[in-house]
């Protein structure tokens, strides 16, 4: 069983399914035999019963009088389950010889949920999807900011959040293969918003809006570019292209083929005539990018200005 990207083919059945995946780790340490005993059951093999448990067969032992020889010294050379109670320490220091062994047996902690596509031919099964891969919880985002520093300064604070983001990459095992987003990859920045799978650009951007503490009621978040240029525009909070001089924490506003908003990113600040960006969904990862000439290139459609802490706008 392999793991790639859904091929989309019409005759290829998609399944849900649940597959051994243990990471168990026997406790290590003073009085810690270091593994565990476990004997592999019916969870232990796939479905072509093929034996996918990481984990040693080491069945179970209970020392008898044949495990000792005439002087009563243990030689069968097995361990023995044990588990330390009071009766193994003196003023609370370990004087028990026998090293500490539990047992494991696959709960539902050692499984993952996989969608993989059968190949209607072979029957060779490709994993395209982990749904439960990569997850982040509201304490994860909250943390993955933690080291901006915010000022008050709407600017500053929106490129601070943004910088805190840099390396963050989309998932490449939690892909959609069966909702409205089709094919697309698990984000912080889609979760967030609601749409886990969709395009993350501008969700990116809206992130980093409202963890630098800009309200949504001056400036408004969006998941699309073209209906976000729309409402700035509409704020007048929207410069457009060749018309207004980019400060560091504007957002800019890409058109790449058909004149709307295709593409955008936050404005890191220009030098020799080279604008500098932070921009989510260009690549698969949270990246800076440097933009040549950007004075008279025609792609770049114009920019988000945000207005000053406590103002309703920049432009009005």
């Amino acid at each position: 069983m392999g793991f790639g990207l859904f091929s989309g083919a019409a005759s290829a059945e998609l399944e849900k399914k649940q597959v051994l995946d243990c990471r168990y780790e026997a406790p290590v340490g003073e009085g810690y035999a270091g593994y565990a005993v476990h004997v592999h059951n019916s969870d232990c093999y796939d479905s072509y019963c093929e034996l996918c448990c990481p984990l040693p067969c080491i069945p179970p032992h209970i020392h008898t009088d044949t495990c000792y020889n005439a002087e009563k010294e243990l030689v069968c050379g097995k361990l023995e389950l044990h588990t330390h109670t009071e009766d193994c320490y003196k003023d609370s220091v370990l004087t028990c010889t026998l090293p500490e062994l539990e047992e494991h047996v696959h709960g539902e902690e050692c499984f993952k949920t996989v969608i993989v596509e059968i190949d209607p031919d072979s029957d060779e099964e490709t994993v395209v999807s982990e749904p439960e891969a990569d997850l982040e919880t509201e304490e994860d985002w909250a943390a993955s900011v933690a080291d901006a520093e915010l000022t008050g300064d709407w600017n500053k604070d929106l490129l601070a959040v943004a910088q805190t983001q840099l390396g963050y990459e989309q998932s490449e095992k939690n892909i959609d293969v069966f909702d409205e987003f089709y094919g697309g990859h698990y984000t912080r920045y889609g979760d967030w918003y609601g749409y886990p799978y969709g395009a993350w650009c501008a969700m990116f951007v809206s992130f980093c809006l409202h963890y630098a503490g800009i309200p949504e009621e001056v400036f408004p978040y969006e998941s699309g570019t073209v209906s976000w240029v729309h409402k700035l525009m509409r704020n007048g909070q929207f410069g457009k292209a060749r018309e207004y001089e980019p400060v560091p924490g504007d957002i800019v506003f890409f058109d790449f083929d058909d004149g709307r908003a295709d593409h955008v990113g936050i404005v890191i600040g220009t030098e020799d005539g080279t604008l500098k960006t932070i921009e989510g969904n260009h690549s698969t990862k949270v990246e800076e990018f440097s933009y040549p000439n950007y004075q008279s290139v025609t792609y770049i459609l114009g920019y988000g200005i945000l207005p000053k802490n406590g103002e309703e706008n920049s432009l009005k």
